[in-house]
């Protein structure tokens, strides 16, 4: 039997994602924010806001309308429980260990929450993360942060 209609779960995650949209987009016109030609502090948090906030409407409004047949859906706790732990330590470690180490602790924290990837490739992953991330953030974008912290 195929059932039409928004899910509970859509529902639910949607909301939430919406919910975070709201909250940035409140918290983002408290600070300047300027135009596209010249960006205040609260032009990235007041567009990124809005784009979270079209996502949780488009999970809600989009997957949550397409055809059910009749399946019991379970909450994944153990993504739940890795990616959380993922976030976690990029908190924990990017002051204290530097980028590198914080984002390959993060990269396979969150492979775990998927059985299917093996050790080696979340490894993989790691290292390609970990290589983008100082690409992008200390090179590219020279944002002052240590790729090792020694001490």
């Amino acid at each position: 039997m195929k059932v039409l209609g928004i899910g509970g779960y859509d529902w639910l995650t949607g909301g939430i994602v919406t919910a975070i949209g709201v909250f940035v987009v409140a918290r983002s016109v408290t600070y300047q924010v300027g135009s596209a030609s010249h960006m205040g502090p609260g032009y990235f948090p007041l567009v990124s806001g809005i784009l979270v906030i079209i996502f949780g409407l488009a999970i809600i409004f989009v997957e949550g309308r397409r055809a059910v047949e009749g399946v019991n859906v379970q909450p994944q706790f153990r993504a739940l429980v890795f990616i959380s732990l993922g976030l976690a330590s990029f908190a924990a470690l990017i002051e204290r260990a530097g980028l590198v180490p914080a984002v390959m602790a993060t990269t396979i924290l969150c492979c775990l929450a998927n059985k299917s990837i093996r050790p080696p490739t979340a490894v993989a992953l790691a290292v390609v993360a970990a290589a983008l991330a100082s690409a992008i953030f200390v090179w590219g974008l020279r944002m002052p942060m240590d790729l090792i912290e020694w001490g």
